[in-house]
């Protein structure tokens, strides 16, 4: 009976679709190593210069050594209508498939490839695997001046350099990229700029107690505080909706960019030149697509928080304070992941912001 539901799978190309435990599934680990040097520099400042490194092991990811369920090889709809946690959307693809690894000829009328399987094991279906074959490493050099709190007011500047590479940087879908790899025979292929690399971050906190009529019992004692953060932007994938390899997972990427216009006009950040094709831009039926995961980049960031508190002394042992809090004071859009699927009406466009607009916030403490 086992070897006769053998057989009939193996004809009809649609054997079961397993997720199991790779045999050589291990813990993941870390290793962190830095070395810093700082100095003095009077009696109100500190420098120092620091490099950070982590390095990942045995990181979990999901292959499919089998290939996928299907072969979406012509395209009817694209639909980004599922939001991802911290910004973006997945498609939501309908179109014509035939089962992985189908030659290019293969009638679209036919669900299922007439000829032999071309599984590297006919008789499984979509085949995922569970494994710790993913690494990731992080360098950075960070550079920091401090000046103590002295004489009404305190300075902090930190500017960080650093570089996170890995192989997946979710276990889960994106709004920046998939987690499956484009062809799982070759997982080479995928070690890249991680998700959540930012090549330069700034950062430039104080505080200031102003000096003006400080016996006044309101225009006196008012404190400012403020933080400005301004980084580089994420990288993205760029994907197709077609499954070019034919591996049964629609997240082939492009095999190049020549035709693509990159934008800097805030909402826009990728156009197709005027009289290219998406198609233009793929590999050959059957093959994988050259141009690695995350080579574009999402806008940069840069925000600037404000506070100013008071507190006002009623008596020894009643006290109000008093306090407003503005948030993005400066009222910058940043534009999120644009919609990345090529085929995409809305393709290059971003449909979301990743910091909420200018926002006040106005706050009474009464201590007694």
């Amino acid at each position: 009976l086992i070897r006769e539901w053998l057989n009939l799978v193996s004809v009809s190309g649609t054997g079961p679709t397993v997720l199991v435990p790779s045999r050589n599934l291990k813990a993941p680990y870390s290793q962190q190593y830095s070395l810093a040097i700082e100095r003095e520099l009077g009696n109100a400042y500190l420098v120092s210069l620091a490099y950070v490194g982590t390095r990942g092991i045995k990181l979990l990811r999901l292959t499919t050594p089998n290939l996928g369920l299907g072969s979406i090889i012509e395209v009817d709809t694209i639909e980004p209508l599922i939001p991802i946690d911290g910004g973006g959307f997945l498609p939501l693809l309908t179109g014509t498939t035939v089962s992985p690894g189908c030659p290019r000829e293969t009638p679209l009328v036919e669900r299922i490839c007439p000829d032999a399987d071309q599984r590297p094991v006919p008789f499984l279906g979509g085949l995922s695997v569970f494994e710790s074959s993913a690494a990731s490493t992080y360098h950075s050099l960070q550079l920091e001046v401090r000046r103590r709190y002295r004489r009404g007011w305190q300075l902090s500047a930190a500017l960080t350099y650093s570089h996170a590479i890995d192989d997946v940087s979710d276990i889960f879908d994106t709004g920046s990229s998939f987690a499956l790899p484009q062809n799982s025979l070759n997982l080479a292929a995928e070690r890249a700029s991680a998700d959540f690399d930012q090549r330069v971050r700034l950062a430039i906190s104080a505080l200031w107690d102003l000096p003006f009529h400080e016996r006044h019992w309101l225009l006196g004692g008012w404190k400012l505080a403020g933080i400005f953060i301004a980084s580089s932007g994420q990288p993205y994938t760029v994907n197709t909706a077609v499954d070019v390899n034919r591996d049964g997972h629609p997240t082939d990427r492009l095999n190049t960019t020549r035709g693509l216009i990159i934008a800097a006009d805030g909402r826009t950040r990728l156009r197709l030149a005027p009289g290219v094709e998406p198609e233009r831009l793929l590999a050959p039926a059957g093959q994988s697509g050259a141009i690695g995961r995350n080579t574009f980049r999402k806008a940069p960031v840069a925000t600037l928080d404000l506070a100013v508190s008071k507190e006002f002394r009623i008596t020894d042992r009643h006290r109000l304070l008093f306090r407003t809090e503005i948030f993005n004071l400066l009222n910058r859009t940043h534009w999120g992941t644009p919609v990345r699927i090529l085929e995409a009406p809305a393709f290059g466009q971003s449909v979301n912001t990743t910091i909420p607009a200018r926002t006040i916030q106005i706050a009474l403490k009464y201590s007694f």
